[in-house]
């Protein structure tokens, strides 16, 4: 768990199973801390469509 402002968030199905997480923080402190870094962890049986609607507009393929 992250100290606010940082935020970890998590996703589960109806039998509590969990299917991803998130934690997002400021990269730095200051005149810095509008740049910030998140990261992601999906179960693999959640990956591709639902693993990225889950993840919203961050998702990007390489």
């Amino acid at each position: 768990m992250l100290a606010p402002p940082g935020r970890t968030v998590g996703a589960v199905d109806d039998e509590r199973n969990v299917l991803g997480t998130a934690k997002m923080h400021a990269n730095h402190g200051g005149p810095a801390a509008h740049a910030a870094t998140a990261s992601f962890m999906v179960d693999p049986r959640c990956g591709g469509t639902e693993g990225k609607a889950w993840v919203g507009p961050s998702a990007r393929t390489r």
